[in-house]
């Protein structure tokens, strides 16, 4: 689930992540309802094609025959990476959510696939023993803001792979200090290798998963936020104009993720499980 970020609470207490997501995925059960909302539908679609690129790109460079593999997708919500891994001939594929909105919408969308209602930074439920070859966890674990949660969450992921499991996520992993905001938290690059390795995963590769098409939270350059706000505007007025920008900029950011090793915005990492 996308950077959308607005105001900061007095205090984490305040702020129930079941409750937002239900209500925001019953309001728009839609990649723009899981997605940047204030960017527009057809904008947010040109997000996810360049998400959908950027990982066959990546998965294709790790040379990782996937042809049987068992795939566990964590915050499925409206079911685009369960429809990539299908697309891509895995063994199988399962999904989890948060929310009974995800969950229930998606047993009727992929009929043949297992969906678990559960929060990843909190136990599993005893009856989840299945063990994966992939787990991927994607615009996902920024969402968590309680960081026992956020901890917890990778050393699940870590007891549902394999040894020799692949951890696939995206993040900002930000090259200075941790941000809060009311429903997402942004952890720096170092945290989250420490987080890593503390859940007994190396880290195989990290790249961009965008460069100019999301917000670039890993500047602290007040001026480079406005003026990607700025050049967004024609996006969140009219879905015409989020569509020729999305066009616009699509076959730039496309061409821009492979020449670059860093992203001022959401990169994604891979991981492999070895304790």
């Amino acid at each position: 689930m996308n950077v959308n970020t607005s105001g900061r609470p007095s205090a984490q207490t305040s702020f129930s992540p079941r409750e937002y997501w239900e209500d925001r995925l019953n309001g728009d059960f839609s990649l723009r309802g899981v997605g940047y909302s204030l960017l527009g539908s057809r904008y947010n679609k040109w997000q996810y094609a360049l998400r959908d690129r950027v990982l066959r790109r990546e998965l294709a460079g790790l040379h990782l025959d996937l042809s049987n593999a068992d795939v566990l997708d964590v915050g499925s919500g409206t079911g685009f990476y369960i429809d990539y891994w299908l697309r891509t001939g895995v063994g199988s594929v399962s999904g989890c959510d948060l929310t009974e909105t995800s969950v229930s919408r998606l047993r009727i969308q992929f009929p043949d696939q297992k969906f678990y209602q559960l929060d990843i930074g909190a136990d599993p439920p005893p009856e989840f023993s299945a063990r994966f070859d992939v787990i991927s966890v994607f615009d996902v674990l920024f969402h968590i803001v309680d960081e026992v949660r956020f901890e917890r969450a990778f050393r699940n992921i870590s007891q549902l792979l394999v040894p020799g499991g692949i951890l696939c996520f995206s993040e900002l992993f930000l090259h200075h200090e941790t941000e809060r905001d009311l429903h997402v938290v942004f952890h720096s690059l170092s945290h989250i290798e420490t987080v890593l390795a503390q859940s007994g995963f190396e880290i195989i590769v990290r790249r961009p998963a965008f460069v100019l098409m999301n917000e670039p939270r890993d500047t602290q350059s007040e001026l480079a936020r406005f003026l990607w706000k700025l050049t967004m505007y024609p996006a969140r007025k009219s879905e015409v104009l989020g569509w020729l920008w999305g066009a616009a900029l699509y076959p730039v950011d496309l061409l821009l993720t492979r020449l670059l090793s860093e992203s001022p915005t959401t990169e994604v990492m891979f991981c492999r499980k070895i304790r």
